[in-house]
């Protein structure tokens, strides 16, 4: 049976490399590092006709990252719902099980860009009422942001480590003495 790495597994990204990479790659950003957590805070303008937001990226090595809109404050389309959001508060910005972001890609080119694009398709549904963004709609039911889903993600990123692997306290990867 073979492996699906080969050579060394992919390795996860740090809390402090992907603040290092957010300070390097989005100079407009704040991020700041607080017992394990990530926060990066910045503003994101989709289009010169598009409103400028200010919006929050959380962290956590084993969970999956949380992008909200501080300000100005996103709002309904008449009684509809804003679309491809969990609880009306986090962007929906991709399908966790199709494995689109994973540990190992930077924020700063994935989730933060993604962030830039959603607030696009989310001013486009304003003006037309269709969301054109594609992507899921996560079901009421859905909790991907729950705490027992974080620890759920937590304990599932250390089980799908790669046989004779571990991950040290700061979330790498690292070959586990037998």
């Amino acid at each position: 049976m073979g492996s699906r790495f080969r050579g060394r597994p992919p390795k996860v990204l740090g809390i402090r490399e992907q603040a290092m990479f957010i300070r390097l790659r989005l100079p407009s950003f704040k991020a700041k590092l607080d017992g394990g957590k990530l926060t990066a805070v910045g503003s994101l303008q989709p289009s010169p006709l598009c409103e400028t937001y200010t919006v929050c990226v959380q962290y956590r090595i084993g969970q999956p990252p949380a992008v909200e809109v501080v300000s100005p404050e996103l709002r309904r389309r008449g009684d509809e719902p804003i679309p491809h959001m969990y609880l009306e508060k986090r962007l929906c910005l991709y399908v966790p099980w199709e494995r689109d972001w994973t540990p190992n890609k930077e924020l700063a080119k994935t989730i933060i860009p993604w962030s830039s694009l959603w607030l696009y398709y989310y001013e486009l549904w304003h003006a037309t009422g269709e969301w054109l963004g594609g992507g899921h709609q996560p079901g009421e039911n859905e909790t991907i942001y729950t705490e027992a889903a974080d620890e759920r993600a937590a304990r599932q990123a250390v089980s799908h480590s790669p046989p004779g692997w571990g991950r040290d306290p700061g979330g790498f990867l690292r070959r586990v003495p037998c």
